[in-house]
């Protein structure tokens, strides 16, 4: 399979499952249609849709942890539900995550079995991209936004970030299958 077909196929999933809602499903379902014309079957689309999905979580543990430590005064948006001091344990929980995941994928950790189903640790390498890459989208994401705000009371590009990625994650997860 050649990288500009897996590079359009990850561009018309974000596009159109961000577009038609559900996009844990959607998202599913696209890819499924289109790396089943390769020959993957439904297991291995199954196992690629969890790695586009831990992936994207990554980047949201990753980006969130360091908005958090980087900018104090976030913790105030979110006071009428987590402390400032919740918020900074939240903060160092998510990038320990972050580490943790790729601490037991330069260990190699025996693959993890649901019934028939296996998924395997990434490679170090492999693992080490999800965790920078993964952030990027969500920082051009965050930046649309801070760009169609006025500028008038904009209270800066790492708290819209900060909001909008935890803000979306959420709604994300309350539209998910079994949500």
């Amino acid at each position: 399979m050649n990288y500009s077909f897996v590079a359009l196929c990850s561009l018309t999933t974000y596009a159109l499952s961000h577009s038609l809602g559900a996009s844990a499903f959607t998202g599913a379902v696209i890819r499924y249609r289109a790396y089943s014309t390769k020959g993957l079957s439904a297991a291995e689309v199954g196992v690629l849709v969890t790695f586009c999905s831990l992936t994207y979580a990554l980047g949201v543990m990753v980006l969130v942890g360091l908005v958090f430590l980087l900018d104090p005064a976030l913790d105030t948006r979110f006071a009428e539900v987590l402390s400032p001091g919740m918020v900074r344990w939240i903060a160092w929980g998510l990038l320990g995550l972050s580490a943790f995941y790729l601490v037991c994928s330069a260990l190699r950790l025996p693959d993890l079995k649901i019934r028939n189903f296996r998924i395997s640790y990434p490679c170090l390498p492999i693992a080490l991209r999800q965790v920078l890459v993964a952030p990027i989208e969500l920082l051009f994401a965050g930046g649309i936004l801070y760009f169609a705000l006025p500028a008038t009371g904009n209270p800066g590009y790492v708290v819209v970030l900060g909001v909008f990625v935890v803000a979306f994650t959420l709604a994300l997860m309350s539209h998910a299958p079994g949500a």
